[in-house]
């Protein structure tokens, strides 16, 4: 493997202070002076500390910074490699033929926004109903905002492909609207290139990013507030569990909303549901969720989001009950699957606001581009759609 020894050793010692600093300093004054091709081997942790005489720690941290700036890239077991920030640089340096073409047009004080859509279609995302959504929000207004919309559009999520498109012409600004957490290396690698990010859902609510999401304590007390309009008093919540905040929302509204109509929750009204795609990892929720239902005999149950849903439309069918006389569903999500699911039925459902979701990226859009704040989090109400899922509470046997 080619390395590069001699342009960073040729300039004498690095101080014994500051040698974090020194060492950042120095890699990137090489790569903006001989500008390597993205994707060159560096030097490795190893060879530096040798010929520099410097800590392996020292080295680190400035490898981390650069790393994080896009100078380099770096993989366990495979070595340190020039970054995308390198040909970025160097072609604002150059001012080569066709070079402005590769920097964010933000720069150019162009009127029209160029914002790129990255979504990703996998296996786990066939029944993705509420991406068309956000994208259908978005082209409403992007005439009137002024907005010029890219989709990049991968079959299976592809990293790499996205980075390329990214490198050879970067937009203005990107969005994330799957909410799929295999997006973060794509968010990171917008960020190493200067590209403003935007994300949707609540998935992504802890990354720091200006992020749109729905009020989960509205939906939840839209939710709450329906079934006690309806007589409900004995009320279970169902929810997936998952490494992201917003089933703990869900779960926090629903008890502060039973508090609210002082109704006791604190006898197990909620049931945690693994978020399983897998059919047979599936059945085992349905059958976990069948004997919540048998044990408890809530009088409604409210889904917490389309997975849950379609758990409970089984799980009912299992025990031969009848919706809404034996129990009363409320859904929040509108999957367009999920009348099937409650065989025949329309069911009660909290709407997430999917399109003004989208509506709202393509506001911010402009001004993400000309590098303005924009609020960090944008929480927009949910709504509530009738159906015929919800009835009188049923007699108790």
């Amino acid at each position: 493997m080619t390395t590069y020894a001699s342009p960073f050793i040729s300039d004498g010692a690095l101080p014994k202070r500051g040698a974090t600093a020194a060492l950042k300093n120095r890699i990137q004054d090489y790569l903006l002076r001989t500008r390597p091709d993205v994707g060159e081997a560096l030097m490795t942790d190893a060879q530096l500390c040798e010929q520099l005489n410097i800590s392996r720690s020292s080295v680190r941290r400035a490898m981390a910074q650069l790393q994080a700036e896009g100078w380099i890239e770096r993989y366990a077991g495979r070595g340190t490699f020039v970054g995308p920030r390198v040909a970025i640089e160097s072609a604002k340096a150059s001012g080569a033929a066709g070079a402005s073409d590769r920097v964010p047009k933000a720069a150019k004080n162009t009127d029209v926004v160029r914002l790129a859509a990255v979504v990703f279609w996998d296996a786990n995302l066939i029944a993705n109903w509420y991406t068309p959504e956000v994208l259908r929000g978005i082209g409403d207004v992007a005439d009137r905002c002024n907005v010029s919309v890219e989709l990049i559009s991968h079959s299976r999520p592809n990293p790499d492909a996205v980075l390329a498109r990214f490198q050879q012409n970067p937009p203005d600004a990107v969005v994330f609207p799957t909410g799929d957490m295999q997006e973060m290396l794509v968010i990171r690698d917008a960020q190493r290139l200067g590209i403003p990010v935007i994300v949707i859902g609540t998935k992504f609510a802890e990354l720091g990013v200006p992020t749109i999401v729905e009020d989960n304590f509205h939906a939840i007390d839209l939710a709450v507030d329906h079934l006690v309009d309806q007589g409900h008093r004995d009320i279970a919540l169902s929810v997936p569990t998952a490494a992201v905040k917003f089933p703990f929302d869900r779960q926090r509204a629903f008890l502060d909303a039973m508090k609210r109509h002082r109704i006791d929750a604190s006898g197990g009204e909620v049931h945690w549901l693994e978020h399983h795609v897998e059919s047979d990892l599936f059945e085992v929720e349905i059958e976990r969720l069948k004997e919540f239902l048998a044990s408890r005999r809530p009088g409604a149950l409210i889904a917490g989001n389309s997975t849950v849903l379609k758990a409970a439309g089984e799980a009912v069918r299992r025990l031969g009950w009848s919706v809404p006389d034996d129990l009363s569903i409320v859904a929040i999500d509108q999957s367009p699957e999920a009348t099937g699911w409650l065989h025949g039925l329309k069911p009660v459902t909290v709407e997430i606001p999917l399109q003004a979701m989208g509506r709202k990226v393509a506001e911010y859009a402009p001004a993400l581009a000309r590098g303005e704040e924009i609020p960090v989090a944008t929480c927009l109400p949910c709504r509530l759609v009738d159906g015929t899922s919800v009835g009188p509470p049923p007699r108790k046997p």
